[in-house]
């Protein structure tokens, strides 16, 4: 308040001391911070001010401020701030005018960081459009330029941070099994033995053969890789060494692979020589996906070329021509010239002529690789090329051939002179043979690669192969194992209790041996007991209900209560096993394992039980029934009363039967069937093709997330289009909060973009879940057929402990249909289909009777069994 007053008493006078002020303000020492303010000029020189200054201001911060001064004095207090690496600020107003500009160091460097910053995402932006200026791709190729000599000044291991840049070929030379001395022939050579057979002479007349005799348990046979069988002495802690040295193998495998699929090896492969020569086809074929194919070209220069020793590039299409004349060192500046020299290249011409570059490449005689992009078929013939390439390359020159396409064509992206029937997509695996036989003649290999995934690929081909040989020697070294140890529990003796010590007594007294008289005495005497001595007063009624009374106590450890969880018997029945009542509270499980308690199977509720054949027929044959069955002349071995049980059970099981129908019908069940596994993963596919029944899907999932089975202990959400989003990467556990969180994701979710469901599953499958439901309705960017064949692909890779369960929500294909439940059947899992439609429509109502899910046709199937028992059983009342 005091230093407020006093700033308003304050009456401007005199000339601007500068100077007189500073001596008497430095000379506080409690100060860190000194805000000059000024209206005028100071009369101190701006270098006495500077000299007076430099050392004194060092521990405190200025400010200098200049407040509605001339542009002289600005301009002189802005060089005071900056000589003196001060802060500056300026108030003032312009002539003529009511408006006030501001001027502020900091405000200066904050501007200048964000227009640095929008320059970043500029140029991103065209990094993204494959239109990247010069400066940042040499930037770019700096940085990775340093990283590849950083990596090759360390020690090169086969992990997969820093795999080595060498084929698959050329890696299992040294890391197979063979070179691991890890066959498991080889491993087990040492104790296996043949059965022995020779010739033993008794007389120079009588020749006979005599063989080895083998306790088949103790060495048990084994098949040898040449089709004969020896005998194996099993050395447990050799195979067990050997599993784990196995299992060591198979994950060095699984991170070649994955690092196969990474990168620009996805869509070229692996470039494997120091020399590179890249040829890559600009023609019409190649115009619908041309900005796909430069940012995938600039990321092999960026990760591959960059790790070579020379290199070129070189484009074929209407015409042919190359970056350089030869071989160029590589080098940051020659990469980016290079990309530039590739963006001013535009795809144009019906076909490619490929002999004129290979003969341009191929005539220099040196170690080279040539890679030979291409999207369509050459103009030559495949012969001619094949002996051309025969001819011209060696061992040490390879010709690898890339078959490179984005997504197939429509007719927007027609061209002029080529049909769509006519081009290249016309006969794929025809194409895709030729460029294979164009690669084996060129001593080279062969990459494959459509959309987002590769097709086909001889490195990742050799390295399946291999990993599917050391899972076959390794669950044959599992099968030994557990064939001998079982064997061994067999035979392992019982524990000895040890027995009191008896008291020595006299030996027991010898009786006579019984003569043949005594023994028939013996004998007539034990046929004339009738009955013990405390039933002799009892009358034959009595003794018959004793002996039922007896036999109603054998069940008395049933409870006739409505359990929890369990069923409750009746008392004893002569027929069939006791009736088990289905629980009052809805059980989270799946059909399958519901009906193995409660199937007509497991509660004897089979009508065959009550006929007998006549060869097996009971002696009383004129108090039972005879029935013609199938040719068969069969007695009915029931009475009223027993067929009347049995109708009444029967009824009850269909009534049950009914009411899991029509639990399932309800809720989100009726959505997505039966989840009876604790850890469970969603995969969704909010594609544009979902957009119709979306709300419904996101409604079914809320509800169960709100209702869940109480089995469920953890889950997760994925949904896919055209690219993967994870709600976490990990399974959550099951609680309020999480249930919260997924319902809010959930309802965030809108149906837009493709269906890349193969690239989903291998996400989903990577986290290690076990059991995963797919919602989707069938549509997918790749073909049904080849998302089946890539199922054992993806078991060699992620083991086969794992089922899909499928979800056909609003599918309205029959080729959707029966897509999912092929796969769902193929992975062991189980197939649902969600009823939608107008239930009048006749073909709707026929499509989905023909692929009801698996919970309802087993129930279906079990509700008609119960029905024909019924039918039965009602001919005979």
């Amino acid at each position: 308040m005091v230093a407020g007053q006093w700033v308003e008493g304050l009456k401007g006078s005199g000339v601007c001391s500068l100077l007189s002020g500073l001596k008497r303000a430095l000379a506080l020492t409690d100060i860190d911070t000194l805000l000059i303010v000024l209206g005028s000029k100071p009369q101190e020189e701006k270098h006495t001010l500077v000299e007076f200054l430099r050392g004194r201001s060092s521990r405190i911060h200025v400010h200098w401020v200049a407040h509605l001064c001339d542009s002289r004095t600005r301009e002189m207090l802005s060089e005071l701030a900056s000589e003196m690496g001060a802060h500056y600020h300026s108030y003032s107003q312009s002539r003529g005018s009511d408006h006030y500009s501001v001027e502020d160091t900091e405000i200066d460097t904050v501007g200048a960081e964000l227009s640095q910053a929008e320059e970043t995402i500029s140029e991103l932006d065209l990094l993204q459009s494959g239109n990247i200026s010069d400066k940042v791709l040499h930037i770019l190729i700096q940085l990775n330029i340093a990283c590849c000599k950083f990596e090759d000044e360390s020690p090169l291991c086969s992990t997969e941070d820093n795999p080595l840049p060498v084929t698959s070929r050329e890696w299992l030379e040294k890391q197979s099994l063979e070179a691991s001395g890890l066959n498991i022939y080889h491993v087990l050579a040492p104790n296996a033995y043949r059965q022995v057979k020779t010739a033993v002479t008794h007389s120079p007349d009588n020749l006979s053969i005599v063989s080895s005799v083998v306790y088949d348990e103790m060495m048990p046979q084994f098949t040898w890789h040449d089709g004969t069988l020896k005998y194996l002495h099993v050395d447990v802690h050799l195979l067990e060494n050997y599993q784990v040295q196995v299992e060591a193998h198979i994950s060095q495998l699984r991170q070649r692979l994955n690092w196969l699929t990474s990168g620009s090896r996805v869509p070229f492969g692996v470039i494997a020589e120091k020399s590179v020569l890249v040829v890559v086809e600009l023609s019409a074929a190649t115009l619908p996906f041309a900005s796909h194919l430069q940012n995938c070209l600039c990321l092999l220069l960026l990760e591959q070329v960059a790790r070579t020793e020379e290199f070129n590039i070189m484009r074929i299409g209407d015409e042919s021509c190359s970056w350089r004349p030869s071989l160029t060192q590589k080098s940051p500046q020659s990469l980016s010239d290079a990309w530039v020299w590739l963006l001013s290249q535009s795809p144009s011409g019906s076909a490619a002529s490929l002999v004129p570059a290979l003969e341009t490449a191929l005539n220099h005689g040196r170690e080279i690789g040539v890679y030979l992009i291409l999207s369509s078929l050459p103009r030559e013939k495949t012969e001619t090329i094949c002996s051309f390439l025969q001819e011209k390359t060696s061992t040490q020159q390879r010709v690898n051939v890339v078959f490179y396409r984005h997504r197939p064509r429509t007719e927007n992206h027609a061209v002029a002179g080529m049909s769509f029937e006519e081009g290249y997509y016309a006969n794929e695996q025809e194409l895709t043979h030729r460029l294979q036989k164009i690669a084996t003649a060129g001593h080279g290999r062969f990459h494959s690669f459509k959309g987002p995934d590769i097709v086909s690929s001889d490195d990742i081909e050799a390295l399946v192969k291999e990993l599917q040989k050391a899972q076959d020697h390794l669950r044959m070294a599992e099968n030994i194992l557990s064939d001998y140890r079982s064997f061994c529990k067999r035979f392992v003796p019982p524990p000895i209790s040890p027995s009191p010590t008896l008291p020595p007594s006299d030996p027991p007294p010898l009786y006579p041996r019984p003569t043949t008289a005594f023994l028939c005495r013996l004998n007539a005497a034990s046929r004339m007991i009738r009955r013990s001595a405390s039933d002799s007063h009892l009358s034959r009624r009595q003794h018959r209900q004793r002996q039922n009374n007896r036999r109603t106590k054998t069940c008395g450890f049933y409870l006739d209560k409505n359990l929890e969880k369990g069923f409750s018997p009746e008392r004893w029945a002569p027929f069939g096993a006791p009736v088990r009542k289905k629980p009052q509270k809805a059980e989270s499980e799946s059909t399958p394992e519901w009906l193995m308690k409660y199937g007509l199977e497991s509660l004897g509720l089979k009508f065959s039980k009550f006929e007998v054949s006549k060869s097996h027929a009971l002696s009383h044959r004129k108090t039972h029934r005879h029935i013609n069955k199938n040719g068969e002349i069969v007695e009915l071995y029931a009475d009223h009363q027993a067929l009347k049980k049995f109708t009444q059970r029967l009824m009850q099981a269909r009534e049950s039967y009914s009411q899991k129908l029509r639990e399932i019908g309800k809720g989100w069940r009726n959505a997505l069937g039966c989840v009876s596994e604790s850890k469970v993963l969603f995969l969704v596919d909010i594609s544009s093709s979902m957009a119709i029944g979306f709300k419904d899907l996101q409604a079914a999932l809320a509800d169960f997330l709100q209702n869940k089975p109480h089995s469920l202990k953890f889950f997760n959400l994925v949904a896919y289009s055209s690219c993967v989003k994870q709600w976490q990467e990990t399974l959550a556990p099951v609680h309020d909060e999480t249930m919260t969180s997924a319902a809010e994701w959930l309802s965030q979710l809108r149906p837009e973009g493709s269906s890349c469901l193969l690239h989903a599953l291998k996400l989903s499958l990577e986290s290690g879940v076990k059991n995963i439901y797919l919602i989707t309705d069938g549509t997918a960017d790749h073909t049904h057929n080849f998302l089946l064949s890539q199922v054992p692909q993806l078991r060699t890779w992620y083991g086969d402990h794992w089922k899909i369960h499928t979800v056909a929500f609003h599918c309205s294909l029959e080729s959707s249909f029966s897509f999912l439940r092929d796969l769902a059947h193929g992975t062991g899992g189980r197939y649902h289909s969600y009823p939608w439609g107008d239930p009048d429509d006749p073909s709707t109502k026929l499509l989905q009777n023909r692929y009801l899910g698996d919970d309802v046709l087993k129930l279906v199937q079990e509700t008609s069994s119960a029905e024909d028992q019924l039918y039965k059983a009602s001919q005979y009342l």
